[in-house]
């Protein structure tokens, strides 16, 4: 009996001396392309970036680039989390021009404890 008492006081004492980061809400970022190769938006030191959706007028021709990789807005499930230095963007073939694409991203600032 006391040395179950003993293993969880130790168990509760040890879990809750480890080190976990918080996260706080910061701002909304709505990232858009209304101009063909939209420029790319990196996530800042810490800092993480939640993708909550994105909508395409045409996803054929518009992609949302996500660290290289090109994905179809409309095919994709969020939420999508990035962390620090990774990068997104808002991309659309130029012949296209007409097509927009909007991701809406929430901005979390990692509190450290």
């Amino acid at each position: 009996m006391i040395k179950n008492t003993l293993l969880i006081f130790f168990l509760f004492v040890g879990l809750n001396t480890v080190a976990q980061n918080r996260l706080e809400f910061n701002q909304v970022i709505n990232i858009s392309s209304d101009t063909p190769a939209s420029d790319k938006d990196t996530v800042p030191q810490n800092k993480v970036w939640k993708i909550v959706g994105a909508f395409s007028t045409n996803s054929s021709y518009t992609n949302i680039w996500i660290n290289g990789l090109n994905m179809d807005p409309n095919s994709y499930y969020f939420p999508y989390w990035l962390k620090e230095g990774e990068i997104v963007g808002a991309t659309e073939n130029w012949q296209y021009a007409t097509n927009q694409l909007e991701i809406s991203i929430i901005e979390f600032n990692i509190i450290t404890d």
